[in-house]
């Protein structure tokens, strides 16, 4: 394999990487609709509990006595919260499972922890099997669309980066050699 096209599958598999563990997680925990999330996270060993937060916070992902909790801010939207549970659960499959640190994502900073937990929830939403849910999920978090839209030009970005390089191989390939004078 080209260290081109290698290059690019590493960048694929970093951009693609936390919507990869949405699908894993949902499929583990069986869900396919928001009325099977909390059930599943339950049966799943995970917390979830109402709290009161500051208004410009969503929720938190903490391990406390070896528990996975999720909490949410109770004065949030049910949509808007429906989308902080796969954020949240995001953290703790990404960032917080040391049991999965093998397959942990290496990028550094909150800021890449943060847009990691995003896709993840991102993918975790449009994995929805019902249409109305996805779509009142979506409209109450608009991060979620910048997101997706941001992962496909960053993997249209990698693929033309590939096509490019690709190209010019073939042509320094094909072109003869410049005469030297």
């Amino acid at each position: 394999m080209s260290s081109d096209l290698q290059a690019v599958l590493e960048v694929l598999e970093m951009i693609w990487a936390p919507g990869g563990e949405a699908v894993r997680a949902q499929q583990a925990l069986g869900v396919r609709s928001l009325s099977e999330v909390s059930p599943a996270l339950e049966r799943g060993g995970y917390e979830v509990c109402y709290v009161d937060l500051p208004m410009k916070v969503s929720g938190f992902a903490n391990v406390i006595e070896g528990k996975p909790h999720i909490g949410l801010n109770r004065a949030k939207s049910v949509p808007h919260l429906h989308y902080t549970v796969g954020h949240e659960l995001g953290h703790h499959i990404l960032h917080l499972d040391t049991s999965r640190k093998s397959r942990s994502l290496s990028l550094a900073g909150i800021g890449a922890a943060e847009f990691q937990a995003h896709q993840f929830a991102t993918v975790w939403t449009f994995l929805l099997a019902n249409d109305r849910e996805r779509q009142e999920v979506m409209t109450q978090n608009p991060e979620s669309l910048a997101i997706g839209a941001v992962m496909l030009l960053m993997t249209a970005g990698a693929i033309l980066a590939l096509l490019i390089a690709h190209v010019c191989s073939l042509l320094s390939r094909t072109l003869p050699p410049v005469p030297n004078n």
